[in-house]
């Protein structure tokens, strides 16, 4: 099963796919980072690339974080906006959709539910021989990693 996590934004939407087949490999991964400071622009920018990249790879899940609530009212709304549109990219193109809390994801990756940014792409880095130039990818990839290591227990139920 191809497994795409998706670390949302308006400015860099991060994106990581994971095939598990009862372990996990890494599989293509970069981060949409749409142009202009118009948000409709950019938004509409985001629509169309993470559609390329639904029909090019065919993953048949999306993984986000939860919601979590923001200082900056603006900001959450915004990425609220980000959200709302992978989410309907996901459904428009038949993937199931899965969220977890941020701490779940770090927890799976690190063991600690607390992790910085850079113990998150340095534990990407070991588990994979990789370089992760950018936390969005790096997010992206711990969820859909997160939800690969949490198939074995949904599949009891």
């Amino acid at each position: 099963m191809r497994i795409l996590g998706i670390d949302p934004g308006s400015r860099f939407m991060g994106w990581g796919m994971i095939d598990y087949l009862g372990t996990e490999r890494l599989g293509p991964f970069g981060c949409i980072r749409p142009k202009g400071t118009d948000i409709a622009v950019r938004l509409g920018h985001i629509d169309g690339q993470l559609s390329d990249i639904i029909q090019q790879h065919q993953p048949k899940i999306m993984v986000l974080e939860t919601v979590f609530v923001n200082i900056n009212p603006q900001s959450a709304l915004t990425l609220g906006y980000a959200r709302g549109v992978a989410m309907a990219v996901a459904a428009r193109h038949g993937l199931s959709i899965a969220e977890y809390a941020p701490n779940t994801i770090k927890k799976s990756l690190t063991g600690y539910g607390h992790a910085t940014k850079d113990q998150m792409m340095a534990m990407i880095g070991r588990l994979f021989g990789i370089e992760i130039m950018q936390p969005d990818m790096a997010d992206a990839l711990a969820s859909a990693l997160c939800h690969a290591r949490h198939i074995p227990f949904l599949e009891k139920k």
